[in-house]
């Protein structure tokens, strides 16, 4: 399974350990931030897709056929 977090610059303050998210997944990207039109690109293919202040549209998410799980 492939996770990606798309804005951990707007959640870690230095003090985040994603250490045991990254173990679970077979392959894990973190983005600092994600422009708006990098999101289509840097979802496709992950089943897992963590935001926090990344907007996630009706149109994106129809696009993202990997995707299962949004936090």
């Amino acid at each position: 399974m492939h996770g990606v977090f798309l804005d951990r610059g707007s959640l870690d303050l230095g003090d985040l350990d994603l250490s045991a998210l990254a173990a679970a997944l077979e392959r894990f990207d973190s983005h600092a931030a994600t422009a708006r039109t990098e999101v289509a690109a840097r979802i496709a293919g992950h089943e897992v897709v963590i935001v926090n202040k990344v907007v996630l549209d009706a149109e994106t998410i129809a696009g993202a056929a990997a995707l299962q799980l949004v936090c």
